[in-house]
């Protein structure tokens, strides 16, 4: 499996949440990132989805 990595901003949008939340999120060590800062999201939507479950609706990825 290819990992797919986007922006905050797109990761914020992917979730439909504020780029604020997702900065929160990144803060408190939900997010998997790689080296240059961009969101690896199958990695981040199931951190998100282990530790909030389905309260935290996990949607598909973005593709642009």
């Amino acid at each position: 499996m290819v990992a797919y990595f986007v922006n905050q901003a797109a990761y914020a949008e992917h979730q439909k949440v504020s780029r604020k939340t997702v900065t929160i999120w990144k803060q408190k060590g939900y997010l998997v990132l790689n080296s240059a800062g961009r969101v690896n999201v199958a990695a981040s939507d199931k951190r998100l989805l282990d530790a909030f479950g389905e309260r935290r609706r996990v949607l598909p990825p973005v593709r642009r």
